[in-house]
Formats: C-alpha cells, sequence, structure tokens
C-alpha cells in the first residue's frame, strides 16, 4: 500500500492449464485467452517463490520459541503465511506498555541521552524524533504534526544557536508549518550557521552557558582546566624522568659489577694458568719471573 499507492491481492491459482469455454472461438480469441492464463499462472508461482523465500528469511531471524504457537507437529508452517507470522509476532510480542510509551516520549527531548549538541548535523536530531514518532505509532499513540514540531522546537531553542531561525520559523503560515517543511527550513539553518560561524563562536560571547546542547565550559573554567592539564603532564614527565634515571643507575652499577667480578675471576683463574702455560712462572718458588732479568733472558 505505501509503494504501490493500493492494496495487494493475493493471487489465486489459475490452474494449469487454460480454460477454454465451448463454442465456436476464433484462434485469435483463444490465443489471448491462452496468454492471460500463461501471464496468471506466472504471477503466482512468482508469488509463491517470494512467499517462501521471505518466510524462510523470517524464521531464520527469530528462536524457534518464538513461533512454536503457530507450528503444526506434522505440517510445520504449511498453509501459515508469511503475513500471518509477522501478525503473530507484532500482537504477541511488540505490545508496548503505557511506561514504555513515556519513556520514548522523555527520550526524544534528549537525544541520545543528552542535551542536543549544535555542533552536530541537524539530520542526526530529525533521525532521532522520527524514531521516536515510529515507536509512538507502533504503541498505538502517534503523535500530531503540531506535537512534533513543538518538542523540536524546543530542542533547537535549548541549544542556544537557532534562536533567529526560530523566529523566522513562528513567523510562518500555519499551512506551512509541516514536518517537511520544518526539516527543510532547519537544514538552511543549520547551514547557515555552519557558514557564517564555523564553530558557533558568537553564541558563547553573547551567552557562554546558554547553550545547553554545547556542553561547553567558560573560558575561566577551560583555563583552568588546561593549567591543571598541564601540570598533570609535568608530574607525569617528571616521573618518568626519575624513573628512567634509576634505571640507568641500576644498569651502570650492575655493568660496573660485572667488569669488576669478570676481572677477579681473570686474576684468581686465569691469570696463572696462562703464566704456567707460557712459563713465566719459577717452578721452585712459584713466583712470576722477571722476564727483563739478564739470566731469565739467557734461558
Amino acid at each position: 500500500l505505501t509503494l504501490a499507492e493500493k492494496h495487494f491481492v493475493k493471487p489465486e491459482n489459475p490452474g494449469s492449464n487454460a480454460t477454454i469455454p465451448p463454442g465456436i472461438l476464433s484462434k485469435e480469441h483463444i490465443n489471448k485467452i491462452v496468454t492471460s492464463h500463461n501471464e496468471a499462472k506466472r504471477v503466482w508461482l512468482d508469488y509463491n517463490a517470494t512467499e517462501k523465500a521471505l518466510q524462510k528469511q523470517l524464521l531464520n531471524a527469530f528462536e524457534d520459541e518464538y513461533f512454536e504457537e503457530r507450528r503444526d507437529k506434522n505440517s510445520g508452517f504449511l498453509g501459515i503465511s508469511t503475513k500471518d507470522l509477522l501478525h503473530h509476532l507484532y500482537y504477541t510480542y511488540a505490545n508496548l506498555t503505557t511506561e514504555q510509551l513515556e519513556e520514548n516520549d522523555d527520550n526524544m527531548m534528549m537525544p541520545f541521552g543528552k542535551p542536543f549538541d549544535a555542533f552536530l548535523p541537524i539530520e542526526e536530531l530529525f533521525v532521532w524524533i522520527e524514531d521516536a514518532m515510529k515507536i509512538a505509532d507502533a504503541g498505538g499513540q502517534p503523535y500530531t504534526t503540531e506535537a512534533i514540531i513543538t518538542k523540536s522546537s524546543n530542542i533547537l531553542l535549548s541549544t542556544g544557536a537557532y534562536n533567529d531561525s526560530l523566529n523566522e520559523w513562528r513567523k510562518r503560515p500555519d499551512a506551512e508549518h509541516t514536518w517537511p517543511n520544518f526539516k527543510q527550513h532547519f537544514k538552511k539553518a543549520c547551514s547557515d550557521l555552519k557558514k557564517h560561524n564555523p564553530r558557533f563562536s558568537d553564541v558563547f560571547e553573547e551567552n557562554p552557558r546558554s547553550a545547553h546542547g554545547l556542553n561547553q565550559p567558560t573560558k575561566q573554567e577551560k583555563k583552568s582546566k588546561d593549567s591543571s592539564f598541564v601540570n598533570c603532564i609535568g608530574d607525569t614527565i617528571a616521573k618518568v624522568t626519575e624513573r628512567l634515571m634509576k634505571v640507568n643507575v641500576k644498569k651502570h652499577i650492575k655493568k660496573f659489577r660485572a667488569v669488576k667480578i669478570a676481572q677477579i675471576l681473570c686474576v684468581v683463574y686465569i691469570l696463572p694458568f696462562c703464566t704456567q702455560f707460557l712459563g713465566l712462572v719459577d717452578p721452585e718458588t712459584g713466583n712470576i719471573m722477571d722476564m727483563s732479568s739478564p739470566t731469565n733472558t739467557a734461558n
């Protein structure tokens, strides 16, 4: 109905063969009957193939227990249409309570869980509003156009960035106060704001706290925050530097100890072995011989 703008009529099985009425018919008349039957058969077969494919996708999208009430132990879902299964899901599991609808209404005023940020593309606000409209429609309590425009206007008013555009909107005739016109009007307003005020600086200079949705700190708060941040970074750098120095000192100490140990081992074990091997030790006394002595040189 939404796409074709007319109700869908389920095609009937036209039978295997065309029915030719009795009597004397021309060949042209018979061909028309056969052609019409073949087209009706094609539509019916396409409908059944589409129905089976849609039902398979629907059954695969949910756990089996959601369909147990409609499943036959012997024939399964034979004779049950996809429309029947959707109707079963919708009216069994998709009923919204009054509390859920009230929560949806409250959430509409807080896009994404916080006041709307005027720096965001305004299309995100429209998507948020339309999602809330769908939930209200499903719950049987649809919003009127006037209610949607009022709520959306209040959200934009809370940012402090769309005051001029809101005044222009209110001056338009009531007949133009439609949701499509509202979106078009404020898309242009958002574009103009970005074009002339890249970060909406004028809004903050006039009243830093007026734009609740922007969540921007005052200059004093920003300066204090920046100072705290710098101090924090400075402390962190100092701690890291101190740790590195300690690590380097420990490394040097370990290296010094290793060298000293190696020198001691050399003196205790390696040096005696080398002197004996080279004949530099007096066999009688065990002392290292003086190589500069003429006697030793002669030997």
